[in-house]
């Protein structure tokens, strides 16, 4: 989910796209992108997965945890409320629960589906998601459709998946603020990680180790790379979530849903690939004034007054701070407990 809005908000192209003087670059390459997807791979199934608001459960852990990470970009902040309408009108449900983030209940959606005899392609490139890998579950590069599963796993780092959080662990991650074990990269604890089997092995020998400086880094950082393995660990066990498959179920957006957003946001391409692009021009003429950026005085002031609160406006008005979307409840389940 996020991975990919934030590829689309970077991408060269992305930048140059307005509507009426907003920013809309990041709402198109997402949503070209998905249809990409959608054309290239025809899945049965396809679920968004989003990352809430707020600390998780490794925040509570370890309080530095993605503490060096800064604010979002406010002209990104304001095109994901817009985002999660696309996802809205081509029906996709949104996956999201507090206090996890959207690699645990990838992990525990792609987990559930071997019960449901489902084949599963994690598009992403986010390396964290190496540990998911199974014969059934793969990760999908959008950019040029290749797949990585056990196999490359194998050819790159000659570890298991399970033998990969190990290598995450002693190698930690400054993007996330992991500490690991100092002066241990990749290559290193790939190196160790085959050579003694997993972290703890590696540790337990480390007074055993030839380089003066590795071992001495492996001692003096124990307890660091001990937390970072639960860190960098994902949870495939999130209470209340649960894969349903008629939820799940991909079919073509429905015309009236989607035709009057796209509409608006002038996407001709988008509504080309659909077949829609005939009736772009009458979707956009049929939009009242009030629904139309731009509005201003009374009637601007009444739209805000009718809406509910934290809503939007307009697409293309002020944009508050977004609300968490709204989660398909067929698809994730509070948990009661």
């Amino acid at each position: 989910g996020h991975s990919q809005i934030f590829r689309a908000y970077y991408s060269p192209a992305a930048r140059r796209r307005t509507v009426r003087g907003k920013p809309v670059g990041a709402i198109y390459i997402f949503t070209r992108m998905l249809q990409k997807l959608i054309k290239q791979h025809k899945p049965d199934y396809l679920i968004c997965v989003l990352d809430p608001k707020g600390p998780t459960f490794r925040n509570e852990i370890y309080a530095e945890y993605k503490a060096n990470r800064g604010e979002m970009p406010e002209d990104l902040r304001d095109q994901i409320p817009v985002i999660i309408q696309m996802l809205e009108g081509f029906e996709i449900p949104i996956a999201q629960v507090k206090g996890f983030e959207a690699d645990d209940v990838i992990a525990t959606l792609a987990k559930q589906s071997a019960d449901h005899d489902v084949e599963v392609r994690i598009v992403s490139k986010d390396k964290d998601l190496k540990q998911l890998l199974e014969p059934h579950i793969k990760m999908l590069n959008a950019d040029d459709d290749s797949e990585y599963g056990l196999e490359q796993l194998k050819e790159e780092l000659g570890v298991t998946p399970e033998q990969f959080i190990d290598i995450q662990a002693l190698a930690g991650d400054s993007v996330d603020n992991i500490p690991g074990a100092k002066g241990i990269g990749i290559k290193t604890a790939a190196q160790l990680i085959q050579e003694f089997g997993s972290m703890e092995e590696v540790l337990k020998n480390a007074e055993s180790i030839k380089q003066p400086k590795r071992r001495e880094n492996l001692i003096a950082f124990r307890e660091e790379a001990e937390l970072s393995k639960t860190l960098v660990t994902i949870k495939p066990d999130v209470p209340g979530v649960k894969l349903d498959k008629k939820a799940a179920k991909y079919h073509e957006p429905q015309k009236e849903k989607l035709l009057p957003l796209v509409a608006e946001l002038n996407f001709k391409s988008v509504a080309k690939d659909f077949g829609w692009e005939d009736e772009m021009s009458t979707a956009a003429e049929a939009q009242s004034p009030d629904q139309k950026a731009g509005g201003s005085g009374k009637a601007a002031g009444s739209r805000k007054e009718k809406k509910a609160r934290g809503s939007q406006s307009s697409l293309f008005g002020d944009v508050p701070e977004p609300a968490a979307p709204k989660v398909d409840k067929a698809l994730i389940k509070a948990a009661e407990d």
